[in-house]
């Protein structure tokens, strides 16, 4: 038998991480205000991405107080390896866009989001730890 990464559970566990960030995304977005938020969030996502790759994964799984915070960290260390599934989180999460927009801002077909889309939720559960495995024959 041979262990292999199972896709699918990390992508739904992605996908409940994200969800699980939303209330503190829209509490930072309120406490900014709609107008500063936007360039809030990528200050905090370039000053993240100069940092170590460890600290950020630690600063995640730690419960940061700021948990917004964390969240876009986290987007900001996805992107230094994948530009696009970073940034797809932050405008599906902190900046509430719809899947339509996404594309046009990311200029990609919808079937290319769904790539993205599946790659960003993968790589968030890695940050957070959550790597599932399923066993398949080595045949």
């Amino acid at each position: 038998m041979l262990k292999v990464i199972d896709k699918k559970k990390m992508r739904n566990e992605g996908k409940e991480i994200c969800r699980g960030y939303e209330v503190f995304l829209q509490l930072k977005k309120d406490k900014l205000g709609s107008s500063e938020s936007s360039a809030e969030t990528f200050k905090i996502a370039t000053t993240a991405m100069s940092r170590d790759h460890e600290k950020v994964t630690l600063n995640f799984r730690s419960g940061k107080t700021d948990m917004a915070e964390a969240f876009i960290e986290a987007c900001a260390c996805i992107a230094r390896s994948d530009s696009q599934a970073g940034r797809f989180l932050i405008y599906k999460y902190y900046m509430k866009k719809s899947d339509d927009d996404i594309a046009i801002l990311l200029s990609v077909s919808s079937k290319a989001l769904n790539a993205i889309k599946g790659r960003a939720y993968m790589l968030i559960a890695y940050i957070a730890g959550k790597v599932y495995y399923v066993e398949e024959d080595s045949d």
